[in-house]
């Protein structure tokens, strides 16, 4: 049996990159790396929240939460809350 992912992944749309959503997920991986937590951090596609960007995604024990207005110290507070 496998153990199941964590993920946070932020928003790489034309909407959050407008948003500087790049030191969001900047942020979430240098915070992931401080707090030595074992997530997959990345970027994923449009979540349909444009007006809202930056929008994160945490996956986690295959339940998935959809943040928004997710700036670099949110990510940061997150990844800790993981």
């Amino acid at each position: 049996m496998t153990t199941p992912r964590t993920c946070f992944k932020v928003c790489s749309g034309r909407a959050c990159s407008a948003n500087f959503s790049r030191f969001t997920l900047e942020r979430a991986q240098s915070e992931a790396i401080i707090q030595k937590k074992n997530i997959d951090i990345g970027s994923c596609p449009c979540q349909g929240r444009c007006e809202m960007g930056p929008t994160a995604v945490i996956e986690k024990d295959e339940k998935k939460e959809v943040f928004s207005h997710v700036d670099p110290p949110r990510a940061a507070e997150l990844i800790r809350n993981m």
